[in-house]
């Protein structure tokens, strides 16, 4: 009896929110505007979207309705519904930022609430840094994707050199060391020296994952990742057949010369 109480209390509660949020613009509830972002109808998406720009930061209540699945009593495309709605507004949606940084770190609404902060713009790369300290290993892969790609959208990540402390930090600190915090160090990192430096000692992991990570990361640098080599060579017999494969390849493309004298040939493949 208390548990279906409790349900229903909850069911009542969550109305509210939805009515409360549910303001209305030329007749319509912003709800029902929002869901048509996603409608299969091209026209209604268009006025949509002209109708949204209209209504500006009053739509970000029900557009946070989404990120958190409260919009469901309203549409089955609640992460759809909030992409579109926050890649329209933009920068314009910044009031939405105080509360998608709480929902951000919180693993039931993250990758929601990570995407819409990426599409409000760059101001927000030091809420995706904070996320790396999370314990939660789902809200800091989320973040580096994040990072990861204002780093490519660009090609100045001026701005993203504050991340570099806590991505080092994290790779650190990780027993495991998998590919997406390699990239994120190789694409936010403006000295490749740094990135070099940064990668060898992952070699001597005793985590194969993290060995052969490091070497791909130091193969797709090529050669200038010469500083490399040595490291490399002390693990051409790495016991992981894939690791000591990557190393031979990775040699090969980082110092073709280095290969030769030191007779390491890449497998041929048939």
């Amino acid at each position: 009896m208390r548990t279906l109480l409790a349900c229903i209390i909850a069911a009542v509660a969550l109305q509210c929110v939805c009515i409360a949020n549910d303001s209305l613009h030329k007749g319509r509830s912003i709800h029902s505007w929002l869901n048509d972002l996603v409608s299969d109808q091209p026209e209604q998406r268009v006025r949509a979207e002209s109708e949204l720009l209209l209504i500006g930061t009053n739509a970000i209540p029900a557009m946070l309705d989404y990120v958190t699945s409260v919009g469901s009593a309203f549409s089955p495309h609640d992460s759809s519904v909030a992409y579109r709605a926050f890649d329209i507004l933009g920068q314009t949606a910044r009031p939405a930022i105080p509360k998608l940084s709480a929902l951000a770190n919180d693993a039931n609404y993250s990758t929601d609430a990570c995407n819409a902060l990426f599409l409000v713009g760059r101001e927000t790369v030091p809420i995706f840094v904070a996320c790396l300290t999370n314990q939660d290993h789902r809200i800091r892969e989320n973040a580096l994707g994040k990072i990861i790609g204002f780093a490519l959208s660009t090609n100045s990540p001026a701005d993203l050199q504050v991340a570099l402390p806590a991505i080092r930090a994290l790779i650190k600190g990780s027993k495991t060391v998998d590919a997406q915090a390699l990239v994120a160090l190789r694409v936010v990192s403006t000295n490749g020296n740094e990135f070099v430096a940064d990668v060898i000692p992952l070699l001597k992991s005793q985590d194969d994952t993290t060995r052969w990570c490091a070497v791909e990361a130091l193969k797709i640098y090529g050669p200038n990742a010469k500083t490399a080599i040595p490291a490399l060579l002390m693990i051409a017999n790495d016991p992981i057949e894939k690791v000591r494969t990557s190393v031979a390849f990775a040699i090969q493309a980082i110092d073709p010369e280095a290969a030769k004298r030191h007779s390491i040939k890449p497998p041929v493949y048939e």
